[in-house]
């Protein structure tokens, strides 16, 4: 008798279970909205919660990224072939560059050989270099 009640609590949990359980992957019952996440200068669909825990702006339920609602300060990037870009301090990195500062406009370019020195590309000998500091 107590081995068939047991079985049928076993049945019984396993139609049951299923629907209890948060599976990882599946929506969320939050509602979602754009987030403008300053970290990596990207607009993501997300639920506020995970927005605001993330450093981000968080623009209302229903809201999405596509026109892009988020406005990212950028400044002047100087890349590793002397050229300058406009961009935000994580999009500058991710391109090997390095970031001059917010507002700093690439007009005149700061990415000159001689303002930048460790985007210099030529090519200096040991004995070069011992001569700059004798």
């Amino acid at each position: 008798m107590r081995m068939t009640m047991f079985r049928h609590l076993i049945r019984a949990s396993l139609l049951v279970l299923p629907f209890l359980c948060f599976i990882p992957g599946q929506a969320s019952a939050d509602p979602v909205g754009a987030c403008c996440l300053v970290s990596t200068c990207s607009c993501q669909v997300l639920d506020q919660t995970t927005c605001v825990s993330q450093g981000g702006v968080y623009y209302g339920d229903g809201t999405n990224c596509d026109p892009n609602p988020c406005s990212f300060a950028s400044g002047a990037c100087c890349l590793h072939d002397g050229s300058c870009i406009m961009a935000c301090p994580y999009d500058c990195t991710a391109h090997g560059g390095v970031f001059y500062g917010y507002g700093q406009s690439c007009t005149p370019s700061p990415c000159g050989t001689s303002s930048v020195p460790e985007m210099r590309t030529e090519i200096r000998s040991w004995g070069k270099i011992k001569s700059i500091y004798r």
